[in-house]
């Protein structure tokens, strides 16, 4: 009896010291919840819940440097926490005081509450959620009604195409200009590219100050904007932001700038600093116009002895001059093609101006080209202005310098682009308090066509959509009705979106669901590259029990995440006589816990060699019909019998 009861305190005790970890576990994510949240609200300021997702995504492709913050500012800070739990529970123990783990719960699991509850709430409005779950649950007829399928449009090409050089900029900004000219600054930062959008078109009609794109939701990170600027439509998919590398297929039954390119004969490469795998680019740009890619993978994997061969001397790979030396070598390599009537598109992403989590001056990646002394006293603006000057470089190198055959440069439009605004929480903090229209850079340069002459004094207000026809009558094709998808021509007199509804309500439009954006951007949610990747893919552990005239294979202990969304229509073992042949048998759901099973006389085998066999295990998805595999199980049949 005495045994007994000392078994139930012991019994009681564990579960209480359990109950005690527990509870003190749940208070340190409590802060670490506090501290990450402070983190996000301090590094990504103004920004909505589809910049956040995307951007901490991207972390997962940055380099060190980018995710060191986080670590400073939440990681290390709650480590903190948990210390200053762990010593005061040591000192009440020994001290011997009386309900020491009444105190530290309460005291700690309190202080946890009370720092992420209101940073929660203040989170919510940050983010505000609400508006981002109504637009989740609104369906709107606004893109239906506007949207102009590209493939029912006759877009005409003119007799002699032109070739053209589509230059991406990361997160630049016509705010990075000076007061003067339009921007936030007194110095002004971008003086190549004020200069270029000045002289060139950056449809700002009579006004002296530049114009640029308004950023929309959906467009606000690369990927995004990029998709955007070519497709003329919002980046809104259910697999999150970056996610479009898992997939098969890039929105299939869209038809972008490349695939009319594409369609003409255009000769197109893109070339880019970092791995074009991500966010779904490559797959994007090999679909949508065959381009030919050229990033990071492809120059470090060139012999070390090329003269073209880099190390990741950048933050995500090479940095923007090497970029420049790459499109400069591109172009030389094509001219000749192009004089014989085989026109180029040469797209690069630049992206050194990137931002970098908000760090202290940490903004940006500096170069050797960069100015030194400007670096040192404002990092960003030392390398915006680094990309400024390497820009108007390259402009000049192309049109001015004779280093291109006149014939083709005379024959070339040039687009340059912002992709998005920039999300530096610490440098353009006080342009949004205090309410500066913040817009990316646009510029379009020798152009087949002028601006009509209705709206030459007129300054337009457009967006990203807006590129994709706007790029087309750039470069001399004929757009009747001047709209593709979204998007309307700035050289016509038509009327954008923006212009005929205001920028909140476009905005607020595309947020919200729509049948037609629906069914173009078609994604398999089911791809298991992307459930894997989620960590959405099924558990089970699979098992083979050999006796003398038969085996049991049992897919034991499934587990289903939640995420899955689906349940599972039966289960299959493939076994293979190892340097044989193989067979597949139907596992039979058994009662306990959905597990599955089946007994196969050893009649039924392949025949094996000496060395055994193999059994591999799938479960079926009921909608997706995915065979979800585990770990193979080998056996020997004499060993294990």
């Amino acid at each position: 009896m005495e045994n007994e009861t000392s078994k139930k305190h012991t019994v009681k005790k564990t579960f209480k010291v359990i109950g005690v970890v527990l509870g003190l576990l749940l208070a340190v994510l409590f802060f670490f919840g506090f501290f990450s949240i402070l983190w996000v609200m301090r590094t990504f300021p103004y920004v909505s819940v589809p910049e956040v997702i995307a951007t901490l995504v991207s972390l997962g492709g940055a380099p060190a440097s980018s995710i060191t913050p986080f670590i400073y500012a939440a990681v290390l800070p709650t480590i903190g926490v948990a210390a200053v739990i762990g010593v005061s529970y040591l000192l009440l123990y020994l001290f011997k005081v009386k309900r020491r783990n009444l105190i530290c719960l309460l005291t700690f699991g309190l202080a946890g509450l009370v720092a992420v509850v209101p940073s929660l709430a203040a989170f919510w409005n940050y983010l505000d959620l609400t508006t981002y779950i109504k637009s989740m649950m609104t369906e709107s007829s606004f893109v239906d009604e506007h949207y102009v399928d590209p493939a029912n449009v006759d877009v005409e090409a003119p007799e002699q195409k032109r070739n053209l050089i589509f230059l991406f900029l990361e997160s630049m900004e016509t705010t990075y200009s000076d007061k003067e000219n339009g921007g936030y600054f007194d110095t002004n930062f971008i003086p190549e590219l004020t200069e270029l959008a000045e002289t060139y078109d950056d449809f700002s009609g009579d006004s002296v100050t530049l114009n640029g794109s308004h950023c929309l939701e959906y467009t606000s990170w690369t990927m995004a904007a990029m998709f955007a600027h070519t497709s003329g439509l919002p980046f809104k998919t259910i697999l999150g932001q970056n996610n479009m590398d898992t997939q098969e297929s890039f929105f299939p039954n869209v038809m972008s700038l490349g695939d009319v390119l594409a369609k003409d004969g255009y000769d197109q490469t893109f070339f880019c600093g970092s791995d074009a795998t991500f966010g779904g680019r490559r797959l994007y740009l090999s679909e949508h116009g065959d381009f030919t890619i050229r990033d990071y993978v492809y120059y470090h994997n060139l012999s070390s002895s090329d003269p073209n061969h880099v190390n990741h001397d950048g933050w995500w790979g090479f940095e923007d001059y090497h970029l420049f030396d790459f499109l400069k070598q591109a172009v030389l390599s094509k001219q000749d093609a192009a004089k014989a009537g085989r026109p180029f598109n040469i797209t690069g992403l630049t992206v050194d101006t990137h931002f970098n989590n908000g760090g202290k001056g940490e903004d940006g990646h500096p170069c050797p080209y960069c100015d030194e002394t400007l670096v040192e006293e404002n990092q960003y603006g030392g390398v915006i202005s680094c990309s400024s000057r390497q820009v108007g470089q390259f402009v000049d190198w192309f049109y001015s310098s004779g280093a291109v055959d006149k014939e083709v440069s005379d024959n070339t439009t040039m687009v340059l682009v912002g992709d998005h605004i920039s999300m530096s929480a610490r440098w353009l903090d006080e342009a949004k308090k205090d309410g500066f229209d913040r817009r990316t850079y646009y510029c379009f340069i020798n152009s087949a066509v002028e601006v009509d002459p209705s709206m030459e004094h007129t300054a337009r207000d457009y967006c990203a959509f807006d590129t994709y026809p706007t790029t087309l009558a750039a470069l001399g094709y004929t757009v009747p009705g001047d709209r593709l998808a979204l998007g309307t021509n700035l050289y016509s007199a038509t009327p954008t979106l923006l212009e005929q509804f205001g920028v909140e309500t476009v905005d607020e439009e595309i947020q919200n669901r729509s049948e037609t954006l629906e069914s173009l951007l078609e994604v398999d949610e089911f791809n298991l590259t992307y459930l894997a990747r989620k960590g959405w893919l099924p558990t089970a552990t699979p098992n083979i029990e050999v006796e003398e005239d038969r085996i049991h294979a049992v897919l034991a202990d499934i587990g289903k995440p939640v995420e899955l969304r689906e349940d599972f229509s039966g289960a299959e073992v493939t076994i293979e006589a190892i340097g044989g042949n193989s067979k597949t048998f139907a596992l039979e759901k058994l009662n306990d816990n959905w597990n599955y099973g089946v007994e196969i006389q050893l009649e039924e085998l392949p025949p094996a060699k000496a060395w055994g066999y193999k059994a591999e295990f799938h479960l079926i998805g009921e909608r997706s019909g995915n065979a979800y595999s585990f770990d193979a199980v080998t056996f020997d049949l004499d060993s294990l019998s």
